[in-house]
């Protein structure tokens, strides 16, 4: 499977047993991490590059948790532990190059005046820097994560192989009842085809994907019911709402071969813009703060410059205030105009999700 097709997974029908879906899913997955890593490795150092690194990873835990049950617990949590790591380093990159663009397009909007953009400038090359230090920090430690990446991807799919499962482990998280949403068996949410449940019985010989993308689905639209307080201007609130969604998202990419059309057309472009639109509201609030102790330090610093050459501080001086303010007024318009879209839409969602 090439990196260019890192979404769906072609394939998986809803009539494919359990043991060959979780093999398919999970291949594709880690083939596709492990393709990103070499292409960081042996390439460029292009900023989409890390982000389709942290992607590639995070889908790739998302299917390792849809079928943790029927995974080897062994090799499924230290693989885990290896890509949340790889997602964590790519994420600190991530963030520095997302900093460093939202400032260039701050530099990139008419009517400053010359002190204005003498002083975004000087944040922006600030800035770069950190970017460019991330990014080389990631470099060191690709090696070391991509072996071992590669090393338990291996030991995980071996294991799949030899030991084909057709049941989920009692000891996992899996829940396989009848997850309600407002008193309804939100599982007839997703029309997916049912075949006679004889895959939670005695044998499990007949447990087939639908049956499964039934089941996990429906937990997983369930707790973003759960997550979805009606205080949405939390940030707190949002954000676990933003991994909700996220969650519901990496799901169903996973199924959509298995969904009805009209979660192709309608549910799915509405739960990823919802998690776009979280997206841009937490990357605002967390930008906020950063700039927000970005300027105390360098308020600090040119006190002590002050204080140490009182004839002159630092060029940059007069600039670092208004600059400051600059970047805090446009990440607040960003974070209103993306959470009035947000409560529009997750409005619309709700009234139309019975009828899907």
């Amino acid at each position: 499977m090439s990196v260019g097709n890192t979404r769906g997974i072609p394939g998986l029908t809803p009539e494919m047993p359990i043991a060959s879906a979780v093999e398919v899913v999970v291949r594709a997955r880690l083939t596709a991490v492990l393709e990103r890593l070499d292409q960081r490795l042996h390439g460029g150092d292009h900023i989409d590059g890390v982000h389709q690194l942290r992607v590639t990873s995070r889908r790739s835990v998302a299917a390792l948790e849809v079928f943790n049950g029927w995974l080897p617990k062994p090799e499924r949590r230290k693989l885990v532990k290896h890509l949340e790591r790889l997602r964590r380093r790519s994420g600190k990159a991530r963030d520095a190059d997302v900093q460093t663009r939202f400032l260039d397009e701050l530099v990139e909007q008419p009517n400053h005046d010359a002190e204005e953009l003498a002083g975004l400038n000087w944040l922006r090359q600030r800035s770069s820097r950190r970017s460019r230090k991330a990014r080389k920090k990631l470099r060191r430690q690709l090696p070391w994560l991509a072996n071992r990446i590669r090393q338990s991807s291996d030991k995980l799919i071996d294991s799949l192989v030899e030991n084909s499962p057709v049941a989920p482990r009692q000891d996992s998280r899996v829940s396989l009842g009848t997850p309600l949403i407002l008193g309804v068996d939100c599982r007839e949410t997703f029309g997916i085809p049912v075949a006679e449940r004889q895959g939670y019985k005695s044998s499990h010989t007949q447990t087939l994907l639908a049956d499964v993308a039934r089941d996990i689905l429906a937990a997983e639209l369930t707790s973003i019911r759960h997550d979805a307080v009606w205080d949405q201007a939390a940030p707190d609130k949002l954000h676990r709402l933003r991994i909700a969604c996220k969650r519901l998202r990496y799901a169903l990419e996973i199924f959509l071969p298995v969904l009805p059309t009209d979660w192709h057309a309608e549910a799915f472009p509405r739960i990823q813009r919802l998690q776009e639109l979280l997206g841009v509201i937490q990357d605002g609030i967390v930008g906020s703060r950063q700039f927000a102790r970005e300027e105390s330090r360098c308020r600090r610093r040119l006190a002590r410059r002050r204080a140490e050459t009182p004839d002159g501080a630092n060029g940059s001086a007069p600039q670092v205030p208004r600059a400051f303010s600059l970047v805090q007024a446009e990440y607040a318009s960003r974070v209103r105009q993306a959470h009035a879209e947000f409560l529009d839409l997750w409005r619309h969602f709700c009234e139309v999700l019975p009828a899907l």
